[in-house]
């Protein structure tokens, strides 16, 4: 290919067919031929496995069956992100609540170029998402946006929620549920790629009255706005190649949920963390 174009136009050329097959129709078939067939640390192998976190412990990869019994008092939040259409291949454990960090689509459900429109084959992928959402197992869902959802950002909050009605759709605002209120945002920082929903210099912050938050949920990592807010667990995908979690001195917990690689395949493992419940009012923003 390179003989027969420039450089520049031979590396955006290669870059195209690859995410192609990596995010195309035949997606999943990338993943089970590229990986699966060689891997048994993937989180959708047989023996499915996960990262736990538990009080100040740092982190450890444990078998998803062998999770130790929950402890009183606190909720088993499961965090995954950047799933690009491939959440179906997923094996997640058991819990209270599932954290989806952003990045439903990949490039807005498109084939070819990411057009930012609201298209037919985007709504159906996100009502797939929705549908997966509503067999896992877990009490309540709460989910992000990412700068490959332009289709979210499009149609505006109220209708996103409306299509994703098994979970709590979060866009810079917050919920509390099981006594953990948790705020989200679909913030990234702009970029040049097609895939720019989102994207701003910087995240919108919280309004000055919300009560303390217990997880923050970006689709981007942003430290200001972790040092502003200060919850408990601060939870981020986007960068793929970051994906894993930290248990800062303090007793916090920061992590990178993105379950894709830099293939895009969907090869990383959730991670759960068990946080201690604060007994708050029910409500939203």
């Amino acid at each position: 290919m390179h003989v027969l174009l420039p450089r520049r136009k031979a590396h955006a050329a290669s870059a195209t067919l690859l995410r192609f097959f990596e995010t195309g129709p035949w997606g999943i078939l990338f993943d089970r031929l590229t990986w699966l067939p060689w891997s048994r640390t993937c989180a959708h192998d047989a023996t499915a496995r996960c990262v736990y976190i538990a009080g100040n412990l740092p982190p450890s990869q444990t078998n998803c069956d062998d999770l130790p019994a929950r402890p009183a008092g606190s909720v088993r939040v499961v965090f995954c992100s950047d799933t690009h259409g491939k959440h179906r291949l997923l094996r997640l454990p058991a819990g209270d609540m599932l954290c989806h960090c952003g990045d439903l689509l990949s490039r807005n459900a498109c084939i070819g170029l990411n057009g930012g429109r609201p298209t037919r084959r985007a709504l159906a992928a996100l009502r797939d998402f929705d549908n997966w959402l509503s067999s896992t197992p877990f009490r309540d869902r709460v989910v992000i946006g990412g700068n490959h959802d332009a289709t979210l950002e499009q149609i505006g909050v109220e209708r996103a929620r409306a299509l994703l009605q098994h979970a709590h759709y979060l866009q810079n605002s917050f919920v509390t549920i099981q006594g953990l209120t948790v705020y989200g945002s679909p913030w990234s920082p702009s970029g040049h790629s097609a895939n720019r929903a989102f994207q701003r210099d910087s995240p919108t912050p919280p309004p000055p009255n919300l009560p303390t938050i217990d997880i923050l949920l970006s689709h981007c990592h942003h430290e200001q706005l972790a040092s502003a807010v200060a919850p408990r667990v601060y939870a981020a995908g986007h960068a793929h190649e970051k994906h894993g979690a930290d248990v800062l001195g303090d007793g916090r917990v920061v992590l990178n949920a993105s379950m894709c690689d830099g293939l895009y395949r969907a090869v990383h493992l959730p991670i759960v963390v068990d946080v201690p419940r604060v007994h708050t009012t029910p409500q939203r923003q």
